[in-house]
């Protein structure tokens, strides 16, 4: 998890990734209401009221309710028409080794509409210290989502989102979001102070071998450039 410097690899601290956060932007084809209100409007939180009975909340996404076949959060304006909307692909850079996989547009819409408006990643992946077989890639630290389709325990092949905001838990002021990797039986995402639950919003269907075998070599190896864009 996030704040793990790995023996041998640099640290999750070292390199803070860039990536697009979703504009105001009515073509963007991502889009957010508040709860008291009837009609989509453009992803701008400045622009959502609090209230108490509210989701809305200071640098959080409200989404509108999830309706099968009918998923805002995947439109696809303006991106390459090639690519299914539910794909990803994973990519260690240096050694030109890629896996694919599938998004859970049905179980974590929303997580899958955030990750998707947010994309390419691109930084080092690094190995878990307290999460067993999991690598993790940190990612812009604004981009905080819900809580849905969450799990301790995870399997291979799953990938999963898990974000912090700063000050919430002792001796942890700044925020921080990451897309995790379990690459092996047993891993449960953990901090120091124990395991957290993660949304899981993804898994990798093609190439998990290979990309196992990358991870199990970061033990000795370290950190790895690391890409994650639609596939």
């Amino acid at each position: 998890m996030m704040k793990e410097e790995f023996e041998g690899g640099g640290g999750a601290e070292s390199n803070w990734l860039e990536a697009r956060p979703a504009t105001a932007s009515p073509s963007s084809g991502i889009v957010a209401r508040p709860l008291t209100e009837p009609t989509y409007q453009s992803c701008n939180v400045a622009t959502v009221p609090e209230t108490e009975d509210s989701l809305c909340a200071p640098k959080r996404w409200v989404f509108p309710t999830y309706v099968v076949g009918k998923n805002p959060y995947l439109a696809s304006s303006g991106r390459d028409k090639k690519a299914p909307v539910g794909a990803m692909k994973l990519e260690f850079l240096d050694e030109k080794i890629s896996a694919t996989a599938i998004l859970l547009e049905r179980e974590a819409p929303r997580t899958c509409g955030l990750i998707l408006q947010s994309l390419p990643f691109e930084g080092e992946l690094v190995h878990g210290i307290w999460s067993g077989p999991e690598t993790y890639l940190p990612i812009d630290p604004a981009i905080l989502g819900p809580a849905e389709h969450q799990a301790t325990s995870l399997v291979p092949g799953d990938i999963g989102y898990f974000s912090l905001e700063g000050g919430r838990l002792v001796d942890w002021p700044e925020s921080f979001a990451e897309v995790l990797f379990a690459y092996g039986r047993g891993a449960r995402p953990s901090m120091p102070t124990g395991p957290v639950a993660v949304n899981v919003f993804g898994r990798i269907t093609g190439n998990l071998d290979e990309f196992a075998r990358m991870c199990v070599r970061m033990k000795r190896e370290g950190a790895k450039r690391f890409r994650i864009e639609r596939g």
